[in-house]
């Protein structure tokens, strides 16, 4: 589908998370955002409803921004929290898809993992995608303390289709995470969010137990009702 971009620099690359609590799941000091907005359209996506830059809810469909310096500011931010005991835990991807079809053009993602090579394996860095495009950095992946968190919610192809209308098919994210597992690349499941009715726990387990994943993280609905979103979807 198409898209516009918009490019933009940043003043700052590191963000932190207020009442940061590294005994809990899911949470980091540290977040890195190199993309804003998402042609994936997820109808159960927070930014809908949560996005401070995007005030109108259309715009999120047709309109990627792209933080063009962030790598830049990864390299010369990362040698001020290189100190001895500094929590060295950061999240790649918080508010859009880090390897969407922008990407594949400017390669932000891959150069800041670039960055955090450089440092070996001190950093933990977590990376949440649904997209196949990740198995082109499997080289860097493999020299970093990476978890990949896969997005599955269902893993019925017609519901998923309705639910994430431009994401990868199920399939494919199953055979992105067989391809980082035989890579020996640490991987779990998030089915977030949870849809009672829809989002089918028990096969997804399946998936972890074969594949041998770290875990299958379960949430709730945060930000719609289930009719919200089984509207938004189509879904009687």
């Amino acid at each position: 589908m198409s898209y516009k971009v918009i490019e933009v620099n940043a003043e700052k690359a590191f963000r932190k998370y207020d009442n940061y609590d590294i005994e809990k799941d899911f949470r980091y000091p540290y977040h890195l955002t190199p993309y804003q907005g998402c042609v994936f359209q997820c109808v159960y996506c927070f930014n809908y409803k949560k996005s401070k830059y995007w005030k109108n809810i259309e715009d999120r469909k047709n309109e990627i921004v792209v933080v063009k310096n962030m790598p830049e500011l990864v390299s010369k931010e990362i040698k001020k929290l290189n100190m001895e005991n500094h929590p060295k835990i950061v999240r790649i991807g918080t508010e859009a898809e880090i390897y969407g079809p922008a990407e594949k053009e400017y390669n932000i993602t891959r150069k800041i993992l670039e960055e955090f090579a450089k440092y070996g394996k001190m950093w933990k860095i977590y990376i949440p995608t649904k997209s196949d495009l990740i198995l082109r950095d499997i080289d860097l992946l493999k020299k970093l303390n990476v978890v990949v968190t896969v997005t599955i919610v269902t893993t019925n192809e017609k519901l998923a289709k309705k639910l994430e209308p431009h994401a990868p098919s199920v399939k494919r994210r199953i055979e992105v995470l067989r391809e980082l597992r035989k890579n020996k690349i640490p991987c779990r499941i998030r089915c977030e969010p949870f849809l009672e009715g829809i989002s089918d726990v028990e096969n997804i387990n399946k998936i972890k137990n074969e594949l041998d994943l770290i875990e299958v993280k379960v949430k709730k609905l945060n930000y719609f009702t289930l009719d919200e979103v089984k509207k938004r979807a189509g879904i009687k």
